[in-house]
């Protein structure tokens, strides 16, 4: 029952999901794993949700450190299983232990807000920061900073670690796709004209304990639920790239005729290297253009109604890379959304 070596993740990529079962039958835990992640969310799978997260689970028992971290991953946003931070970090470390560089980095970047060094560590290290690891001291952000009222926007420097910035870019590179926007008259998601840039959404298989934290952190500073947000996304632009003037808000109802509207948008700047990429609100021409780890969020509705003096756009890259962290929270909970919950545990 030992799992795959080097460079089975990438082999097992190209699967099907007849070929993942079969392999996860037979006991190999990095089939079960990939298998895993595939049944969470339904990607070239059926949505089997329990049952991914039962063979994932199964994994981590067996010592997978892949497995360990994604069992991490499904603790802290108690999603399939019982929500604990405290079992969230100890699988970590035990992942760690085991060899995962994701866990190394995660746990360095709660206890540091540093990305690990690779450098070779005592045998008892990971054990040891476990015991220094303050979550409740993690998630508490900064006090912000309101820089307009109409529409009301607000700064919060320093917001998340350089760190945790660099994994963010880390993990979208090679996941990046043409940029959709919202059509409200198709109610869906299209390619328009106004938008030219990339992004990556990340689900529940991509996000990991640190993305989880870092939405907690996020509901704290805007005062709004972490089961009231939609995927995440990082967003990317090259020269020449931008996202022209739109609202954010979505006039839209469910079934039972509520109206689940975007309240807020929060954006984190994940680096700085470049040029121009402003966000710019056309009814102060206010432009922000935050330092790697800087946060900004604003509303986008006032008094119940979509607030249309928050038209904003991100203006045209002239030179370099801009990654953005952008976050959109509803006013109610959001269905796909899988909810991730205070630190009680």
């Amino acid at each position: 029952m030992e799992p795959f070596r080097a460079g089975a993740d990438a082999a097992l990529a190209s699967w099907d999901v007849a070929s993942l079962d079969a392999a996860a039958r037979q006991g190999n835990t990095t089939a079960m794993v990939a298998l895993g992640k595939r049944l969470l969310v339904g990607r070239e799978a059926p949505f089997e949700p329990e049952e991914g997260a039962n063979l994932i689970t199964k994994a981590s028992e067996w010592g997978d450190p892949d497995g360990l971290c994604m069992a991490a991953t499904l603790r802290g946003a108690g999603a399939w299983v019982p929500h604990s931070w405290s079992q969230a970090l100890d699988d970590l470390v035990m992942a760690a232990e085991r060899g995962s560089a994701d866990a190394a980095e995660q746990l360095t970047i709660v206890a540091f807000r540093k990305s690990f060094d690779g450098n070779p560590v005592a045998s008892d290290h990971w054990r040891r920061l476990r015991t220094v690891i303050d979550m409740e001291e993690f998630i508490q952000p900064p006090d912000p900073t309101q820089i307009s009222e109409a529409p009301r926007v607000w700064s919060i420097p320093g917001f998340a670690s350089a760190a945790t910035c660099n994994r963010l870019i880390r993990r979208a590179r090679g996941k990046l796709r043409p940029a959709k926007m919202y059509n409200r008259q198709t109610k869906k998601e299209s390619y328009l004209s106004g938008r030219n840039n990339s992004d990556c959404m990340f689900d529940i298989a991509d996000s990991g304990v640190i993305l989880l934290l870092l939405r907690v952190r996020i509901s704290l500073v805007v005062c709004l639920p972490t089961f009231n947000m939609e995927p995440p996304q990082v967003l990317h632009y090259a020269p020449g790239q931008e996202l022209k003037a739109h609202f954010d808000f979505v006039l839209e109802e469910d079934e039972s005729g509520t109206r689940s509207e975007r309240a807020a948008t929060f954006l984190l700047a994940l680096n700085d290297e470049f040029e121009g990429g402003e966000t710019e609100f056309f009814k102060t021409g206010l432009r922000v253009r935050g330092k790697q780890g800087d946060g900004l969020f604003f509303a986008n509705v006032r008094d119940g109604r979509p607030d249309r003096d928050s038209l904003h756009a991100g203006r045209p890259v002239i030179s370099g890379e801009k990654w953005l962290f952008s976050q959109w929270i509803r006013n109610a909970p959001y269905a796909e959304a899988v909810a991730t919950r205070r630190l009680d545990s």
